[in-house]
């Protein structure tokens, strides 16, 4: 059994892929973020995408209670948020590297993020190219690829989870096979 249930998406007014996943043994809040662009065409946000961020944010806020595994697949604001650290509380915490196959902007906003945790998760794991078991569920990190097509904004690590025979491939800020293999 995987149950996947979409939290905060794009198509749902704001900016994030906050997913929330379901095995047999274990639950999982994938990049627990929102924001919105602060301006699009020259114009601030809409009250109306205030109003969705803030309803989409407190649904998002629900979910690590439920949760075993929190992940960040990289640091834009919209896939994490560091002034939220509470979230993280008695959690397993898989985190993109914050040094490595990053950018200086979000290496800043790594460090500062990784501060902010100190204490508070039951555990931090670095997951570029690891795989993790829990009971029969397996959660399998890629290594860092572009977020884009190329490195200026950064590395993003793409998430598997599979059990029972299903599987769920979650690939952030990958914007498709734009890049030849190495």
């Amino acid at each position: 059994m995987l149950r996947v249930k979409p939290l905060a998406f794009d198509s749902f007014g704001v900016r994030s892929m906050a997913t929330f996943v379901e095995t047999e043994d274990l639950k999982v809040l994938i990049d627990p973020g929102v924001s919105l662009a602060p301006n699009r065409y020259s114009l601030p946000p809409h009250p109306v995408e205030e109003q969705r961020m803030s309803e989409t944010w407190a649904d998002i806020k629900e979910h690590p209670s439920r949760s075993d595994v929190l992940v960040v697949t990289h640091y834009h604001y919209d896939h994490y948020d560091p002034e939220e650290p509470e979230i993280y509380k008695g959690k397993i915490v898989y985190l993109k590297h914050p040094k490595e196959l990053i950018n200086k902007s979000q290496e800043k906003r790594a460090s500062y993020f990784l501060d902010k945790l100190t204490g508070i998760p039951k555990s931090i794991d670095i997951a570029d190219a690891k795989e993790f078991e829990h009971g029969s569920t397996s959660i399998k990190f890629s290594h860092p690829v572009y977020h884009g097509t190329n490195p200026k904004l950064g590395y993003v690590v793409e998430v598997s989870i599979s059990c029972g025979g299903e599987k769920l491939v979650f690939t952030s800020d990958v914007e498709g096979p734009s890049v030849a293999q190495r």
